[in-house]
């Protein structure tokens, strides 16, 4: 089957929200998107955490390049009780990521909706771009931020985008409030952009 668009993904990007994009861009949540092609594991394995890229590629029937998963970036990755230390914690059950949560820039967001690989990582703490520190709770509501779960609850709609939008109230997380970083964080997050952006 062809694609009726075809999207690069954006730099850094996390696989779950490419894939929502072009999900959307195709007026489907994931689920059903991928169900088009007889594709039903992404959605069982924390898929930016390590899946079989190749499959994204059949998957999408064109190259896909600058897309990467936490085990491609961080060698020593592993888990512990069904999590890493890496990571956010995900939720109480350790699960896939749709039913974990993540951290965000109102700021990057509101730039570009896209969520970004590295926010996947516990050590990055704020964007030193924006020079707000991440949220990872809704500000309205306060529920975890979950685009993956977002997609997969709720169907197409012109008003509801999850790369965006709170699952629970709505609430637009472009809007969020920013709590500004000191400047010494700054300084740390560079330090360690640096050294993410190298990574083999």
């Amino acid at each position: 089957m062809n694609l009726s668009f075809k999207l690069l993904p954006c730099d850094d990007e996390a696989f779950s929200s490419f894939l929502i994009r072009i999900s959307r861009k195709h007026y489907m949540n994931s689920k059903e998107f991928c169900s088009l092609y007889g594709i039903t594991e992404f959605h069982k394995e924390p898929m930016d955490i390590d899946i079989d890229l190749s499959q994204a590629k059949k998957l999408f029937g064109y190259n896909i390049n600058g897309i990467n998963t936490v085990k491609s970036i961080v060698n020593s990755f592993n888990w512990e009780n069904g999590r890493s230390k890496w990571l956010i914690t995900p939720n109480k059950k350790g699960a896939s990521l749709q039913n974990s949560y993540t951290q965000i820039c109102p700021g990057c967001l509101s730039e570009k909706a896209y969520i970004k690989l590295k926010w996947k990582f516990t050590l990055f703490f704020g964007c030193s771009s924006c020079g707000v520190k991440l949220i990872n709770r809704c500000p309205n509501c306060n529920l975890y931020i979950s685009p993956l779960k977002g997609d997969l609850q709720i169907r197409y709609s012109v008003d509801y985008n999850p790369l965006w939008n709170c699952l629970n109230c709505r609430f637009d997380l472009r809007k969020a409030p920013h709590e500004i970083l000191k400047e010494t964080e700054i300084i740390e997050l560079k330090k360690l952009e640096k050294a993410y952006k190298e990574a083999p």
